[in-house]
């Protein structure tokens, strides 16, 4: 298992949203995501997105991505779970297609219960890097 988000759809979402996601958010705050091919074909057209990469999931569809990763989008209830293991500027570019399908759509970071839009999303993504690049410079004694 990878690090996992879900793609959301949230009720009146405006953004930005509170970080980390309140607790007071239940189901009846959530627009169900009744058609996830939407989005699966969102990306089978996105020049970006190589079609040969692209393989029917166990719910879904599993994205080879270009850093010989692999993200896995399962219809999961009112949501789209996301498996990753690839970077996750490939992440943020399925939500940005996402968003494309629906624009209340938001991505939930199940790990540190926080939502994200597309800016908070590549802020946080700029900041994992930084903070592996820093741990890395440790390790090699800053050479």
């Amino acid at each position: 298992m990878g690090y996992d988000f879900m793609l959301l759809r949230l009720r009146g979402a405006a953004g930005p949203w509170p970080l980390p996601i309140p607790k007071d958010l239940s189901e009846d705050a959530l627009v169900p995501i009744d058609d996830a091919t939407l989005l699966f074909e969102a990306l089978r057209a996105d020049p970006q997105v190589d079609p040969a990469s692209l393989a029917p999931g166990a719910r879904g569809l599993r994205w080879r991505t270009p850093d010989g990763g692999q993200l896995e989008l399962s219809a999961s209830g009112p949501a789209i779970s996301i498996d990753t293991h690839a970077h996750w500027d490939h992440v943020a570019h399925v939500l940005d297609r996402a968003l494309a399908v629906w624009p209340d759509v938001v991505l939930f970071d199940m790990q540190k219960a926080h939502l994200h839009d597309a800016a908070s999303l590549r802020a946080f993504v700029a900041r994992s890097d930084a903070d592996l690049a820093r741990r890395n410079a440790g390790r090699d004694g800053g050479a």
